[in-house]
């Protein structure tokens, strides 16, 4: 047992010797340059301490890597940041890279070269932030040492970086969705990051602020000729889900964008109630173009037995995914509302803008690229209607949307409002959306950056 100990023998003195001509060779010595731009393992990494702990320790990460043109790209573009968040960042372009060869080697660095890289606390900022918060953001998280923590072990992790890699390139909820079941171990890692992202770190890391696929986004062609959908259907008020609604799904057609339902028309394609529990479960048929981009689709929800205002729903992307899932646990803000006329009155008092029964309400979700609620948003309609004035807050007009991403369009007459939404930072719109407004009635609209 102890035959190792003082004794290579030759083979190993051989192979040694072999590894140091190798290493002088590419330029990693005992007193190498600060400027090393290459390894052994087919990468350039910026410094001799980075190289040479990824000679040591993600040779064969690195070597993969390289052999993959899209991951050499990216993690080459990596590799010379010397860890400099703002240069990480930009190296992140839209669409991402998301070949499994650069999880792998992204936390492979994280994990076992992080001081000799420049990876403090996994150096994510550049997975969450554009470059100009870059900086910022990854200051926030290395200055609190839970969200440090928080971070190390998502951006460490193989499936973590996986799971929000295969997220930064999906343009729908459903398809970010579908990432959180395919790379669940990773969706758990990150989400307690998510909590200090939307949190302490929202300014730093300008939460719901991430533009980087404006102009370069393609909505998903349908999997499918029909998905499984599986949502609750929330009281506004109480956020709890709402038992015994009847709820009818419809496509664009017949000059009413959808709503309200016709179910006498072929643009229903699903109907069905919320169960004991709140939950809506449906097949829905989709109605796919010859670019094989499925329609998108309005919700109809009204109750038989309960005073809920009638309730148009857009959902504003169209779904690609076979089965959509939506809870309380893994993406609340996209279960479809329903109002009582009397939390209408409180929701709108300080306004006062009460209830129109000749007019209708529209409510405007705005998301950035990340699929995150976004703040410091204008929303605009179309019409010179005297009477329609759009809001953003509760209790005070602060000319943009707050951190909640909403806008509130009150005295809306019957009929097609077109709305805009211009992110103060870009000054140009990112999405539009039309709907089909009818009295008396609350309409819901999810904008997403679009094509």
């Amino acid at each position: 047992m102890w035959r190792g100990v003082g004794g290579i023998g030759l083979a190993g003195l051989a192979i040694a010797t072999a590894v140091l001509a190798c290493r002088q060779l590419v330029g990693i010595t005992d007193n190498p340059p600060t400027d090393l731009t290459s390894t052994l393992c087919g990468l350039p990494y910026g410094t001799n301490a980075c190289a040479s702990c990824v000679s040591a320790s993600c040779c064969a990460e690195s070597s993969a890597c390289a052999q993959d043109p899209v991951c050499t790209a990216y993690e080459g573009c990596l590799g010379q940041c010397n860890g400099d968040p703002k240069c990480r960042s930009e190296c992140t372009s839209y669409p991402v890279t998301t070949a499994s060869d650069v999880s792998a080697l992204s936390a492979c660095l994280a994990s076992k070269c992080e001081s000799a890289c420049g990876l403090t606390c996994g150096g994510i900022a550049n997975l969450v932030t554009e470059p100009p918060s870059a900086a910022s953001c990854q200051s926030c998280i290395e200055a609190t040492p839970s969200i440090c923590a928080d971070a190390r072990a998502w951006g460490t992790s193989v499936e973590g970086d996986a799971y929000w890699r295969c997220a930064l390139a999906c343009p729908t909820p459903d398809c970010r969705l579908t990432c959180a079941t395919d790379h669940d171990a990773g969706a758990a890692l990150f989400s307690p990051f998510l909590g200090d992202f939307a949190g302490l770190c929202a300014g730093p890391c300008a939460y719901g602020g991430y533009w980087a696929c404006v102009g370069h986004v393609n909505w998903p062609a349908a999997k499918s000729t029909t998905y499984t959908l599986s949502t609750p259907v929330v009281d506004y008020s109480t956020g709890k889900a709402v038992p015994g609604l009847d709820v009818s799904m419809c496509t664009g057609g017949g000059g009413n964008l959808g709503c309200p339902c016709d179910p006498s028309s072929p643009t229903l394609v699903g109907h069905g109630q919320t169960d004991d529990a709140g939950i809506l479960t449906l097949q829905v048929q989709q109605v796919i173009g010859a670019n094989r981009i499925a329609a998108t689709v309005c919700m109809e929800v009204t109750s038989p037995t309960l005073s809920t205002m009638p309730d148009f729903e857009y959902t504003g992307y169209p779904v690609s995914e076979q089965s959509v899932v939506i809870s309380a646990a893994n993406a609340p803000s996209l279960a479809p509302e329903v109002i009582t006329p009397a939390e209408f009155a409180i929701a709108t008092a300080p306004y006062q803008a009460m209830p129109d029964t000749a007019r209708g309400f529209v409510g405007a979700f705005v998301f950035d690229c990340l699929g995150f609620p976004a703040p410091e948003v204008t929303v605009t309609t179309d019409g010179t209607d005297p009477l329609v004035s759009v809001k953003y807050s509760l209790g005070g007009d602060a000319g943009a949307t707050g951190s909640g991403g909403r806008a509130f369009v009150y005295h809306v007459p019957p009929g097609f409002l077109t709305l805009t939404a211009t992110p103060l930072t870009l000054r140009k719109p990112v999405a539009v959306s039309s709907v089909n407004v009818a009295a008396g009635t609350v309409t819901g609209v999810e904008m997403y950056p679009y094509p």
